[in-house]
């Protein structure tokens, strides 16, 4: 069932932008992107944007 769930965001959703966070999610990112350059532990967070780390005075993200 989870594989039809799968394929189905995949078609259902292509170009909205929901692939990548989908498979960080499920934890097949390394699989699917790895040949394309994913680095796990790097790849899997985004970057604070500079503004909110300069005024909340929080960390960035590791690698950022």
């Amino acid at each position: 069932m989870f594989e039809a769930i799968v394929t189905e965001r995949q078609l259902e959703l292509a170009f909205e932008g929901y692939r990548y966070v989908d498979l960080v999610r499920w934890g097949r990112a390394e699989a699917v992107l790895g040949p394309l350059g994913f680095e796990p532990n790097k790849n899997e967070v985004l970057p604070i944007p500079n503004n909110d780390v300069l005024v909340a005075g929080i960390k960035q993200n590791q690698n950022y």
